[in-house]
């Protein structure tokens, strides 16, 4: 597995493999404290993310509206686990107002509030807030295994698995880009479409066939008359 280098620690190596499994092992153990600067009696959700990459050597900021202008931007296809993800929400301080690690499948990790505290939620949830997604710098995101990434490599396969992973991936990449959490979603999104399909067209059939029925009736009896008439 690869590591990296990171900034601000004197060469010190680490996955985001590590990173994220350390983040997880705190679900439910960092209370929310607004301001708060301990993994122990609490901190908030930029103090969280400049708390732990703290371990591994990386020196962040402190607040999301620094981390987001230090954190180097990406795009929501690009986003891979261990990233950051920018949020703001109604009464937040300058934005973004918040920042929450990605986690892969479809979800974040961060110190959400004073009666959640470190909790991991659906990104879902969250579309409609996130203002930008960022990586720490000089990092290689290298993928978590523990939190079963939603993401395809071709590194090692054999050429006969090269269609089914690729179709995955392309599976994937559509559900991400629809905001939906997995594959699975985006197959009940797609029966749901095919489903309406089926019942606008029923509905069609149902509303026509008392006008086309009397017109063909009527065709068929015409040519009877014009036969007997020959």
């Amino acid at each position: 597995m690869t590591t990296a280098t990171t900034p601000g620690g004197g060469g010190t190596a680490f996955t985001t493999t590590a990173f994220i499994d350390e983040l997880t092992s705190l679900v439910g153990k960092v209370p929310y404290v607004y301001g708060g600067n301990s993994l122990k009696t609490g901190t908030d959700c930029a103090g969280l993310v400049q708390l732990v990459l703290a371990k591994f050597g990386v020196t962040a900021p402190r607040t999301s509206e620094q981390q987001y202008q230090w954190a180097t931007p990406v795009t929501r296809s690009q986003l891979q686990p261990g990233d950051l993800v920018f949020m703001q929400f109604p009464g937040d301080n300058a934005p973004p107002g918040h920042v929450e690690v990605y986690i892969g499948n479809g979800q974040v990790l961060g110190e959400d509030d004073p009666s959640q505290g470190l909790a991991i939620t659906s990104m879902k949830s969250v579309q409609s807030n996130i203002v930008g997604y960022g990586r720490v710098p000089n990092i290689a995101n290298t993928g978590a295994g523990s939190t079963n990434a939603t993401t395809t490599s071709f590194d090692g396969l054999d050429p006969s698995t090269w269609g089914p992973a690729i179709a995955s991936g392309l599976l994937s990449g559509l559900a991400s880009s629809l905001g939906l959490s997995s594959v699975n979603d985006l197959f009940e999104r797609l029966g749901l479409i095919l489903l309406g399909g089926v019942l606008i067209i029923v509905g069609i059939v149902m509303i026509t066939r008392p006008v086309v029925e009397p017109v063909v009736k009527t065709a068929e009896k015409g040519a009877e008359i014009a036969a007997l008439a020959g």
